[in-house]
């Protein structure tokens, strides 16, 4: 009796010591990536934002009407610099609202929301320490999202769900019972073959829905760390509420219904451990899994796709205030009609450090006008072009502007302009 209590007790022990392991592996990645994410925020302090791997060439066409030209995309642009976005769709959205014009009222709730993460520093720096990946990878939510395009499997075979239950009862039983000198001991070879021909017979749907989520615990458990952030946070911005109310479900925290499905895609990677086949065959182990699965897209599934654009969202608000911290000359501009001229004092170029940049006074009085500018080469014509276009960009996708002050009519924006100018290196 005392070696099974002693047992016991070396058992409890060992979990106590697992569960302590992982807790202390979690903090040190979570140390990791919070040291990471201080590194980059220091690197934009000066030039060292032009060595970070994404600048977002990838996700603005070559033949746009400006993007190139002005350097809103590419080595060394505006979306380099300000970029603290750590998913697909994030950069995406961050990319988007740079390259098109929102809405007026639309870029107005812009404002509001920047401003108020602006001051949320600690706010902006957890969301990317709960979102940053392995070697600097952008999270990809696009195969979770099409798992309510998949069929069910229990839908479509209504005798799955009983039989995923009462067979493996029944092996595991006969296979006590045999040990035990009570039944044939070769008897639950009769229900582990029935076992075998349930899994040839719908084998190749469970494994084609396993695949989808195959290898994403890390990408779910960061994404539920993004999710808990959103919903911790306490806001007044009428945007960044709406952000708030988009990924609740029956008024039940996102985090919590992602965390299910972490839990069943965690047991679905028993998948890739060479006891499967055994445990999966006597316990029908991929079929309790796909239950699990199948459940949580009936009841949520629906809103996969809007939680991470909601937080995409949220990452490409956040490289906004990014700019609007960082920068000590960042306003934001009063955005106007069409008929208002556009107008900027002390107008600076975004990429340039403050302490080396020259600022400029400019006025355009509507339409039917126009500003020459002329001037010997390297005098710093492109660059107040440059600059010109940039803040336009911003201030229209309702983030700020490097200026003492400007208002910025509705205007279309076009650029025509070598793109082969360097910046950082100083040459034309």
């Amino acid at each position: 009796m005392s070696l099974l209590a002693w047992g016991a007790a070396a058992l409890c022990a060992f979990f106590a010591a697992v569960v302590a392991h992982g807790r202390t592996v979690n903090a040190q990645e979570a140390a990791l990536r919070r040291r990471e994410v201080h590194l980059r925020h220091a690197a934009r302090v000066g030039h060292g934002w032009a060595r970070f791997p994404h600048n977002g060439e990838t996700l603005v066409a070559r033949d746009h009407a400006y993007a190139w030209d002005i350097d809103l995309v590419g080595q060394s642009s505006l979306f380099q610099r300000i970029d603290v976005t750590h998913t697909q769709a994030g950069e995406r959205i961050l990319a988007n609202w740079l390259a098109s014009a929102a809405r007026t009222d639309t870029a107005l709730a812009r404002q509001v929301a920047v401003l108020e993460l602006r001051d949320q520093l600690d706010f902006r720096r957890e969301l990317e320490v709960a979102a940053i990946g392995p070697k600097d990878e952008k999270l990809d939510a696009s195969r979770l999202e099409s798992l309510p395009q998949l069929p069910s499997l229990y839908a479509q075979h209504v005798w799955l769900s009983t039989a995923a239950w009462v067979l493996p009862a029944l092996t595991l039983g006969c296979m006590a019972l045999g040990f035990a000198g009570l039944v044939p001991k070769s008897l639950w070879l009769l229900f582990a073959i029935a076992q075998t021909l349930v899994l040839m017979t719908v084998g190749k749907q469970v494994r084609g829905t396993l695949d989808v989520v195959g290898a994403k615990a890390k990408i779910l458990e960061a994404y539920q760390r993004m999710l808990l952030q959103l919903e911790r946070a306490d806001w007044q911005s009428p945007l960044l509420k709406s952000l708030q109310q988009r990924v609740r479900i029956a008024g039940k925290p996102p985090s919590a219904q992602l965390s299910r499905l972490a839990f069943w895609v965690g047991f679905a990677e028993l998948r890739y451990n060479l006891l499967h086949p055994i445990i999966n065959g006597i316990t029908l182990w991929d079929l309790h899994v796909l239950r699990g699965i199948e459940g949580f897209v009936r009841e949520v599934g629906g809103q996969l796709g809007d939680w991470f654009l909601a937080l995409g969202e949220l990452e490409a608000l956040a490289s906004l205030a990014t700019l609007a911290e960082l920068d000590p000359d960042a306003r934001m501009p009063e955005l106007c009609d069409e008929s208002t001229p556009l107008t900027a004092a002390g107008l600076a170029h975004p990429l340039l450090l403050a302490g080396t940049r020259v600022a400029n006074d400019l006025t355009l009085r509507g339409p039917g006008t126009a500003l020459v500018v002329t001037g010997s080469n390297m005098a710093g014509k492109s660059t107040l072009l440059r600059a010109v276009g940039q803040n336009i960009a911003l201030a229209l996708a309702g983030g700020p502007v490097i200026a003492q002050a400007m208002r910025v009519p509705r205007v279309r924006l076009r650029a025509s302009m070598r793109a082969d100018d360097s910046l950082e290196a100083g040459s034309s």
